[in-house]
């Protein structure tokens, strides 16, 4: 039996004071560095054979961490980078309704579909990352872990669900 382990990267210095990261780069918080080692120790315990990591720094530095307990080569993949937020990167959360009121409120109307200024909606994210989870599906390996972020994990996760859009 096939076991997939997704773990969402630590806190972030732009986590905590709610700047939205999407494919921008933004450190571990001393709080998201231990997130990551209790998800090393976790992992360790469970046999993993293979780490897969999305190639955005707070992923690799999550990995690293959970890397010290597993001794793996991680394999870094693009397709499982976060939602690109296009034009609202780097912004804080309470300023994107101001700077670009119709475009949140399209958000706010169809979450699913909507795709900020110069970036990308759920069906893109489908797109991209659908065809990782099959080609983890087809390893040989039964454990495996990997090291992304919150909404392409999720979708990652709604697939292998079988969850309707």
């Amino acid at each position: 039996m096939k076991h997939l382990y997704f773990v969402r990267h630590g806190q972030t210095e732009w986590n905590a004071i709610r700047r939205m990261q999407g494919q921008w780069n933004s450190n571990l918080s001393d709080k998201g560095r231990e997130h990551a080692d209790v998800n090393g120790q976790l992992l360790s315990r469970l046999g993993i054979e293979a780490l897969y990591v999305s190639p955005l720094d707070r992923t690799r530095q999550t990995a690293e961490i959970i890397n010290a307990y597993l001794n793996l080569a991680p394999v870094f993949d693009p397709r499982i980078m976060e939602w690109h937020c296009g034009d609202w990167s780097g912004e804080m959360y309470a300023d994107i309704p101001v700077k670009w009121p119709e475009e949140w409120a399209g958000l706010e109307t169809n979450r699913f579909h909507y795709r900020p200024p110069n970036g990308e909606n759920y069906p893109d994210m489908f797109e991209r990352s659908i065809p990782f989870v099959d080609e983890l599906l087809a390893t040989e390996h039964s454990n495996i872990a990997v090291v992304s972020h919150g909404m392409i994990g999720k979708v990652m996760f709604s697939y292998l669900m079988g969850y309707a859009p």
